[in-house]
C-alpha cells in the first residue's frame, strides 16, 4: 500500500497551488524563466486567466502553467494563443473561468465555491492516483499468479489414467 500513499499525497497537491489562489501571487510566480514574450502570453495576461507558472522539477516544461482551482496544467503555447480562451476550452468545468470576473469583482461567497472546488480538484485528483495505483497493483498480481500456476503446471507430472484409476479402486 505504500504505492498508493505516494501516489494520493494530499498535502503535497494541496500546498503548491493553494498559495497562487490570488493575481499577485501568480504574477510573481512568471519570473525571468518564464520564456514567452509575446503580449498575448504576458505574465499579467497568463495570471489573469488564472495560471501560475509551474514548470517541471528539472526545469523540463518550461512553459508549464497550472490554475490553482481546477489543478489543470497546460504547456506548449504558442505566441498567439490566448490564455483565458484555452483555459477555458481546456477545462470547462473551472468555476474560476466560468465566474468570468476579475479577483477585485469577486464575493465571499465566490471565494468559497472557488476554494469548494479547489478541494473536489484535489480530491479527484488523488482518486484518479490511487485508482491508477489499484490496477497497477491489479495487473502485477494478476502476472504474478499466471507466472506460479505455470510454473506449477509444469512441476506436476501428469498422471497416467492406468494410476488415477487403481488409486480410485483402492
Amino acid at each position: 500500500m505504500a504505492s498508493m500513499a505516494q501516489g494520493a499525497n494530499l498535502t503535497e497537491i494541496f500546498q503548491l497551488a493553494s498559495s497562487y489562489i490570488f493575481f499577485n501571487a501568480r504574477l510573481q510566480s512568471f519570473t525571468d524563466r518564464w520564456p514567452h514574450k509575446s503580449a498575448n502570453l504576458s505574465p499579467e495576461k497568463m495570471a489573469e486567466a488564472g495560471f501560475f507558472h509551474n514548470p517541471g522539477a528539472d526545469d523540463s516544461d518550461q512553459d508549464n502553467v497550472e490554475c490553482p482551482f481546477c489543478l489543470k496544467q497546460l504547456t506548449g503555447w504558442e505566441p498567439d494563443d490566448d490564455p483565458l480562451a484555452e483555459h477555458r476550452k481546456r477545462q470547462d468545468r473551472c468555476y474560476f473561468m466560468r465566474l468570468g470576473k476579475p479577483e477585485k469583482d469577486l464575493t465571499v461567497g465566490d471565494f468559497v465555491l472557488l476554494i469548494a472546488q479547489r478541494r473536489a480538484a484535489v480530491m479527484e485528483s488523488i482518486y484518479i492516483r490511487t485508482l491508477e495505483s489499484v490496477e497497477c497493483a491489479r495487473d502485477n498480481i494478476i502476472e504474478r499468479v499466471t507466472k506460479l500456476a505455470k510454473k506449477s503446471a509444469v512441476e506436476r507430472r501428469p498422471e497416467t489414467t492406468k494410476s488415477r484409476s487403481r488409486r480410485l479402486k483402492k
